[in-house]
C-alpha cells in the first residue's frame, strides 16, 4: 500500500519491509525519509496538515534506528519534540524503551547479513551505546 511521502504511516511501512527481508525496498524509504529531515524533499503536505508539521521526524527517526543508529534516532525525536512539544506523533517513538530499539536492530543485522552475505555489515547493539532514557533527553549509562 503506498502511503504519502513522510506520512507516519510510510515510517512503519519502511519497517514491515525491513521485518519481511526486503532491505532495498527498506532503505529505499528510508533515503526519502532522509531526504524530508535534511530538507532536501518535501512531505506529503496533506499528512502535514493532518499529523502535524514534525511527523516526518518519526520516518526520520527509523530510517537512522534501521542503519544502527539508535542514539541518533532518539536524538532526532528529542529535537522534533523540543520544536513542537504538541506533536502527538513523536512522544511515543521517543518512549520506545532499549529493549524494542535492540529487536529492530537485531532484525535488521540479520537482514543486512542475509541479503549483503558479510557479518561485518551488523552495528553494536543498543546496550553498547549511551541512549536516551525516559523521553526527556537524559542519557543512559554506558
Amino acid at each position: 500500500e503506498k502511503h504519502s511521502t513522510g506520512d507516519p504511516a510510510q515510517a512503519y511501512e519502511m519497517l514491515a519491509w525491513l521485518s519481511l527481508g526486503q532491505w532495498p525496498r527498506a532503505m529505499d524509504l528510508a533515503h526519502n525519509f532522509e531526504r524530508i529531515g535534511r530538507g532536501e524533499a518535501e512531505p506529503d503536505h496533506m499528512s502535514l496538515w493532518w499529523n502535524g508539521r514534525k511527523s516526518p521526524m518519526v520516518g526520520y527517526g527509523f530510517a537512522q534506528l534501521i542503519k544502527g543508529r539508535a542514539a541518533e534516532a532518539r536524538s532526532i525525536w528529542q529535537a522534533a519534540l523540543d520544536e513542537a512539544p504538541d506533536s502527538r506523533w513523536i512522544r511515543p517513538h521517543l518512549a520506545m524503551s532499549a529493549a524494542l530499539l535492540e529487536r529492530i536492530i537485531a532484525r535488521r543485522n540479520q537482514i543486512v547479513e542475509q541479503v549483503h552475505g558479510d557479518s561485518r555489515l551488523r552495528v553494536p547493539r543498543i546496550t553498547d551505546e549511551a541512549v536516551p532514557v525516559g523521553g526527556n533527553g537524559s542519557q543512559g549509562a554506558k
